[in-house]
């Protein structure tokens, strides 16, 4: 194809593969043929992609798909990352069900120009245990990050702490992983510096958030008056939460939460005995 066509027809829209008899994306693979979308889905062999695989289509990329996959990271020649990093017109990222069970620190540095379009992050599919320090450090723009259904059980102080302000809404999901109230380092959302939603838990089946500590959140709500926590599992017996009423935080921020057995998290007759 790319010997024989003229350029003007060696760019398209999408490559899908599904293909379990396919190993490894050895480097530079596709030549001249460009795409502005890569979906790889239940190729379950693919276990290797090399850092310069989609070379040279990476500005043409928009969209980039791997789910049901066994691939791996190898650095430094077969790197997902190094990969993803290369896409520099970048606009969403989605990894899930795959062997990648880290997310290293810094992993979303620029590498070639930087990555202000790269608004949608997902990684789901019960395989992220660990996210590194500042790995979206640089992701200006970014308006959804999703760790759905993965091992997380500790979020570090240093995690989302972002470059520059922004005042475009951010949404951070945690939902189903195996997080509870103590899972989160003192300063793990102080420097988010744009008006966030965080997600923490709609289920008592995985996350066990019964109760929100005052010194991880309170600092959170505080700094911006958009912030938001959605939960829907809190015991509204525990007095640990009571501050969040007793601090008359402006009720917008509470309206997504809820006690674990759906009554609303400001109606009157909850934390009935807590005292200041």
């Amino acid at each position: 194809m790319s010997t024989n066509l003229t350029n003007e027809k060696k760019h398209s829209k999408q490559f899908y593969l599904t293909n379990i008899a396919i190993k490894e994306i050895p480097e530079n693979s596709f030549e001249e043929i460009t795409f502005e979308i890569i979906e790889i889905w239940n190729a379950t062999n693919l276990s290797l992609i090399h850092t310069n695989a989609f070379k040279p289509m990476n500005p043409h990329l928009k969209a980039f798909q791997i789910i049901n996959i066994s691939v791996k990271n190898c650095p430094p020649i077969h790197y997902i990352f190094t990969a993803i990093r290369s896409m520099v017109n970048i606009e969403s990222v989605f990894i899930g069900q795959t062997l990648i069970d880290e997310i290293p620190e810094n992993a979303f540095r620029p590498l070639n120009g930087s990555k202000n379009n790269l608004t949608s992050l997902y990684f789901n599919g019960k395989k992220t245990t660990k996210i590194g320090n500042n790995a979206f450090n640089h992701l200006t723009y970014l308006s959804c990050l999703e760790f759905s259904r993965n091992n997380l059980i500790h979020i570090s102080k240093n995690v989302f702490n972002f470059e520059k302000f922004s005042d475009n809404l951010f949404e951070l999901y945690f939902l189903d992983n195996y997080l509870n109230s103590s899972s989160f380092e003192i300063g793990s959302f102080d420097n988010l510096n744009r008006p966030t939603i965080i997600y923490l838990s709609n289920s008592v089946k995985y996350n066990n958030i019964t109760f929100l500590d005052q010194h991880i959140f309170e600092e959170f709500l505080i700094k911006n008056k958009d912030n938001k926590i959605d939960v829907k599992t809190i015991d509204c017996k525990d007095c640990r939460s009571f501050w969040l009423i007793d601090n008359k935080n402006d009720v917008n921020q509470l309206t997504y939460m809820y006690c674990f057995n759906d009554v609303k998290f400001l109606d009157n007759n909850n934390f009935q005995g807590c005292k200041h």
